[in-house]
């Protein structure tokens, strides 16, 4: 017969085998959270063999500067340096992550790819590139690579000919120097650069991987940067006006080319957009200003990770907020960031007002910025846009070939409709801006898990598709023509029409396929 165990001895047996179990899953977990930690990971490029020099654009949150990086050649370790060139803008408490990587290769090699292997580390930093790469070799794995790199949004495969057509067409003709002066249109005219056209151009090139819109657009960025004064203010727009000065297209300029010109002259941009108070001011304010001054502070975040700048973006974000959601003179909620008629125009009474249009001027950088930080407050304003133009922004035009279409209205006086000057002829040339504003609210509540309004996607699909008929309805009237060119008047008209509306095909391809499912 066996003896009995003494029940203190049992309860210390016991105590014992649950001390080594748990000693053994802390272990267990431990050495899984390292191997994770340390698992590596790579990528690899074909590159022109043309020199030793390399750019990498690295997508957020992939490599950290706490990383061990080693280039390989067909298995081989290949001697190199490696370093970043700009790391992306943070918040508080995170980790810090490349976005540019520059590798000078040594022993003068010439490669035809390369393989970019890296794993975590807790005791290796990169370091900081001595020297700007500007003259070398600008590679990545694919297109989606490089858009989620630069313009920060993800991209599958998604029908897209019908805007990327004509938004080329357009683009030959705005490069083309010649035809803009022959036509009224010389590069000295300061309303030729409102809303940024090397941004569109850079997005252009990013779509299409076509190197001569880079190159247009650096052209561009370097005549705009020749006009910037010593205070930040573009020289040809007599007085000092806030709507001139560019963020996007200095941004993109710096990530393809690292010049150091595009961190000099953002800083003098950002001080000049400081002119443009925060607050609301009754006196004048517009969507399209304080997009502006939006614009530029994230631009110079993201070039230099300043936290005055970062202040500055959240204040400019929250004065929106106070707007839309606490109007004030007790105007009712309604979605937008209300200000009074007479700020916005200039004539008529106190009642509030938005505009639709200039809203998507702000719409664009409230979605740049949730993409870089998933900003509760700019998620909140996109849906409450879209919302308020689904409700308020749009009308029916009543005659003429456009009778029945869906219009956006170019602006909404919220309290005394007589003020509203309905223009449709006028007004649907906004269709593509407004549809892409109205998408983006769309899609971020619908990522964001919460019940999407019908009349707002309803909206968004009535626009986007009236948007892509316009752009059909040109390629179909040249079909038989070789066309060499689309004029675009004013020349302006092309930066807003295609700056802020760059995601509108992956939008319009998204909502297509969720109606299929």
């Amino acid at each position: 017969m066996c003896k009995k165990i003494p029940t203190t001895v049992f309860n210390f047996i016991v105590i014992i085998m649950l001390i080594f179990r748990v000693f053994f899953l802390f272990l267990l977990c431990l050495t899984s959270v390292k191997l994770f930690a340390f698992s590596q990971q790579k990528i690899s490029l074909e590159v022109g063999g043309k020199g030793s020099y390399l750019t990498i654009p690295v997508p957020h949150h992939l490599i950290p500067v706490a990383s061990d990086i080693k280039v390989f050649n067909k298995g081989l370790l290949v001697k190199a340096d490696v370093s970043y060139g700009l790391i992306w803008p943070k918040l508080a408490g995170e980790l810090d992550y490349v976005r540019l990587i520059n590798i000078v290769i040594q022993n003068d090699i010439r490669l035809s790819s390369i393989t970019l292997v890296w794993q975590n580390s807790h005791k290796k930093l990169l370091k900081t590139s001595k020297r700007l790469m500007m003259n070398s070799e600008f590679v990545y794995p694919d297109s989606q690579w490089l858009r989620k790199s630069l313009l920060l949004t993800e991209r599958d495969s998604v029908d897209e000919q019908w805007y990327r057509d004509v938004q080329k067409l357009r683009a030959e003709y705005i490069i083309d120097e010649k035809a803009l002066a022959k036509n009224k249109y010389p590069r000295f005219e300061a309303s030729q650069w409102l809303y940024d056209r090397p941004q569109a151009l850079y997005q252009l090139f990013i779509a299409t991987g076509e190197d001569k819109w880079k190159r247009s657009a650096d052209r561009f960025v370097a005549f705009y940067i020749s006009q910037v004064d010593s205070d930040g203010y573009f020289k040809l727009s007599k007085p000092n006006d806030i709507k001139y000065l560019m963020g996007r297209s200095i941004v993109y300029q710096y990530l393809l080319n690292q010049r150091e010109s595009s961190i000099e002259v953002i800083e003098r941009l950002y001080q000049a957009s400081l002119s443009w108070s925060a607050q609301y001011n009754s006196n004048f304010w517009t969507e399209r200003h304080h997009a502006a001054a939006l614009n530029v502070a994230i631009s110079y975040w993201e070039l230099t990770n300043d936290t005055s700048a970062y202040i500055r973006v959240n204040n400019l974000i929250n004065n929106l907020w106070e707007m839309t959601f606490l109007p004030e003179n007790n105007w009712p909620k309604e979605g937008c960031p209300q200000h009074s008629f007479r700020a916005h125009e200039g004539w008529g009474d106190d009642s509030p007002a938005c505009s639709p249009w200039m809203m998507a001027l702000v719409a664009d950088q409230l979605w740049r910025y949730y993409w870089l930080t998933s900003s509760p407050k700019a998620a909140r304003l996109l849906i409450a846009f879209s919302h308020f133009v689904a409700d308020k922004g749009v009308y029916v035009a009543s005659k003429g070939k456009i009778k029945g279409q869906i219009i956006p209205k170019y602006l909404v006086s919220l309290q005394n409709a007589e003020q509203e000057e309905l223009d449709p002829f006028s007004d649907r040339q906004h269709t593509c801006d407004v549809a892409a504003m109205v998408g983006k609210g769309v899609y971020i509540q619908t990522k964001l898990g919460s019940s999407s309004n019908p009349q707002a996607k309803k909206v968004f699909q009535q626009l986007a598709e009236r948007c892509k008929k316009q752009h059909l309805a040109v390629l179909d009237k040249y079909k038989y023509v070789k066309l060499t060119h689309l004029v675009s008047k004013p020349p302006r008209k092309f930066a807003w029409l295609y700056s802020s509306t760059d995601d509108l095909p992956w939008l319009l391809s998204i909502f297509k396929e969720t109606n299929k499912n």
